[in-house]
């Protein structure tokens, strides 16, 4: 018997414990009980025996003791929890033979890593005192920043230098550079001269950011203006993922809320240490703050432990922060918290805020502080009400669908009621208030459903997903993953039963007279970061062509059989081919880095006829050249659809080469296209003033011939 273990159980709360997790309530007799934190439930079923030292719940089952409960809810092997109770209850650890070497130096590592920030946070605070720091000093008086609040976030200064952080870690404590960098503190980077070092944060405020129980894990970085070795153009960085530092699991200034949370049953959400900052500093020491990230389910699972009476989202008053807190609400609710939003002017965040109307002001929007889903029906809603009767119908189609994501029955009423009261005032129909409502319970219930629909595919999205990762894991033992097999010298479609290659269910099949899917970027999706503007806009520019000359035709239904013939003639692309031609040149950018550049110069943005392949040739565009893909990154980088289709096409079938006369042939396809899409805009424009009996201009006949000599087909004769 291990008699540490026994020392620990001896001398450990578990009350105590458990309840900087949970929000225990006294059940009599030395119990406790609380809702589980390994399950959702509104009805306290986690109960907790101190006189045992055991806790259990009875909705999921889970049960133990005090070692057992810091494991589940902190995901660490048992050697970490015993390490973890044994440093809280003062108790030397004689025996490690429980962590395996492994284990053992993981451990190790943190313990020198989180050595390497505090004395770094310790000098940027002295380099903040000193002579190096008077712009910084001066900044922060600008901030209206008081030495107490100073010294109470350990805000310091990053001198203006590419090597002074660098200097002090190795020459004054021995640490070696690439701790510096596994600590965040300092970069690494590669070239002819070999593998070089340089300080991460230079002429900037630091911010050091702690873990949960106050150990500085990551710093952030404001950029002064002026240095010579400064980056202003980037405001505000924060210490990059690593050994110690997670963005979405991280909430700034936690372990200085915390003892104020419990005080006040209240929490204040904020998005930069800047605006926590200057909240404490105006007496809300109940307030933390998000970093460079939105709120996330780790950051709602900590804000569950202490089950706060009020959690408040203060963002900023701009379009970001509003979005933010909107993406927030059916996360919030799925944990069962009470959540109201803070309503800024546009024009402030929280620090601004708080500049100019202070304490006493703030106070004021706390109370005047609508509940987050009153919030989100009002921004559904907008000005709709007081619109057209189509305008009227989407404000409360969007509501409905807010008021479907609630899981409280009686707060849906309750919406349900006051949404009806508004609709019917503003149509002039109190007389039909009843009729109203029960309409409005009806699209409540059938976007409850479209909810659930939505939440499965999710699902079944995620679960695919992570069977693919699993299947490329064990292929990526030296297996090269390289291009469905394909005869060079033939020019028919490769192989139909390969799935990975057909079009998504929705996409135009051969013969069809609209040759792109009809969404385009912009609409619905949103440019991602790593994707030029210039090709965004060629790419949104070349589709909505597409679209509009859908449109152009015009006419009757009954056109002439030599309009009907033409068209027929014009449209017999096969479009199957060309996505799969498009998917096939996708594989070869993802299985030869060394194509990447030329693929990209040769099929240009505006050349891709779905979006999804657009979005992946972006992005492996976009990597360095000669970088192997890293399949975990590229699902998390590229959209849900995009991510399943690089799986597929990686997982589909081999061969052993990709010659150059097989990617021309792909790329004349691709090319081929283009082309027949060129003449059918033509023909639609031509068609439809002769149908309309509209003059044709020189100019729009030259730019027909054009097309058919490019894609060298002759008109048929009349019959």
């Amino acid at each position: 018997m291990d008699p540490v273990i026994e020392e620990i159980r001896r001398r450990a709360d578990i009350v105590e414990v458990i309840e900087e997790y949970v929000a225990l309530i006294p059940a009599g007799a030395g119990r406790w009980k609380a809702c589980c934190p390994f399950h959702n439930e509104k009805t306290p079923s986690f109960n907790v025996s101190r006189d045992k030292g055991f806790f259990k719940c009875f909705g999921c089952s889970v049960s133990g003791d005090v070692f057992k409960f810091v494991s589940l809810v902190e995901n660490l092997p048992f050697g970490e929890v015993k390490r973890k109770l044994a440093e809280r209850y003062g108790i030397a650890l004689r025996d490690r033979a429980d962590i395996t070497p492994e284990q053992s130096q993981a451990y190790a590592e943190r313990d020198r890593l989180l050595r390497v920030t505090s004395v770094t946070a310790s000098w940027f605070a002295e380099q903040f005192a000193g002579n190096a720091g008077l712009q910084a000093r001066d900044y922060a008086r600008a901030r209206q920043l008081k030495r107490e609040t100073l010294q109470a976030f350990g805000i310091g200064y990053a001198p203006d230098s590419w090597d002074a952080c660098t200097h002090f870690l190795t020459r004054k404590f021995g640490f070696s550079p690439e701790e510096g960098a596994k600590a965040g503190l300092l970069v690494e980077k590669e070239d002819e001269r070999g593998k070089r070092y340089y300080d991460r944060y230079r002429h900037r405020l630091t911010f050091p950011i702690w873990d949960e129980r106050g150990a500085v894990i990551g710093f952030g970085g404001r950029a002064l203006d002026g240095g010579e070795t400064g980056t202003p153009e980037a405001k505000y960085i924060n210490s990059p993922e690593g050994p110690l530092f997670s963005k979405s699991r991280t909430l700034y200034a936690w372990h200085l809320a915390r003892p104020e949370i419990s005080r006040r049953d209240a929490l204040i959400v904020t998005e930069g240490y800047m605006d926590a900052i200057a909240l404490h500093a105006a007496g809300f020491g109940n307030t933390v703050a998000t970093l460079g990230t939105s709120l996330t389910q780790d950051h709602a699972r900590l804000l569950n432990r202490v089950k706060p009476k009020t959690v408040f989202l203060c963002f900023d008053g701009d379009g970001a922060g509003l979005k933010a807190t909107l993406r927030a609400g059916p996360m919030f609710d799925s944990f069962g918290l009470a959540v109201r939003v803070v309503k800024l002017p546009p024009s402030h965040d929280p620090d601004t805020f708080i500049r100019e109307f202070g304490a006493a002001g703030f106070e004021q929007v706390l109370a005047q502080a609508p509940a987050l889903a009153q919030y989100r029906i009002e921004h559904a809603m907008g000005e709709g009400l007081a619109g057209s009767r189509m305008a009227r119908e989407d404000a409360i189609a969007g509501a409905a669908r807010v008021i479907a994501e609630l899981s409280d029955e009686g707060a849906r009423s309750v919406y349900i009621s006051n949404l009806a009261q508004q609709v019917a005032q503003a149509s002039g129909a109190l007389d039909r208030l009843a009729t109203i409502e029960e309409s409005i319970r009806k699209r409540v219930s059938t976007a409850e459903g479209e909810l659930k629909r939505d939440a499965r595919n999710q699902q079944r999205r995620v679960q695919e997903r992570a069977a693919v990762e699993v299947r490329l894991r064990e292929k990526s033992q030296g297996e090269v993953i390289a291009l469905p097999q394909r005869d060079a010298n033939r020019h028919e479609n490769a192989d139909e039963s390969d799935s990975s290659l057909q079009p998504e269910p929705g996409e135009a099949s051969a013969g069809e007279v609209l040759p792109f899917a009809p969404r385009a970027p912009g609409a619905g999706s949103a440019r991602r970061a790593w994707i030029p503007e210039a090709e965004w806009k060629a790419q949104a520019g070349w589709k909505a062509r597409s679209q509009e000359a859908d449109h152009n035709q015009g006419g009757e239904a009954g056109a002439d059989a030599l309009a009907a013939r033409l068209l027929a003639n014009v449209a017999t692309g096969d479009e199957s081919g060309v996505v799969k031609a498009e998917r096939a040149l996708l594989l070869a950018m993802l299985n030869a880095p060394s194509l990447r550049a030329s693929l990209g110069e040769r099929v240009s943005a505006a050349m891709w006829t779905r979006e999804m392949h657009f979005e992946i040739a972006s992005y492996l565009k976009s990597l360095p050249e000669d970088e192997p893909v890293d399949p975990p990154r590229l699902f998390e980088e590229l959209s849900p659809e995009a991510g399943a289709l690089v799986g597929d096409l990686l997982l589909s079938k081999t061969m052993e080469s990709m010659e150059p006369k097989v990617i021309d042939d792909y790329i004349k396809r691709i090319e081929a296209h283009h082309a027949r899409h060129r003449e059918h805009q033509n023909l639609q424009l031509i068609l439809g003033k002769m149908q309309r009996a509209e003059a044709i201009t020189p100019e729009e006949l030259a730019q027909f011939a054009q097309a058919t000599r490019e894609t060298k087909r002759r008109v048929p004769p009349e019959a």
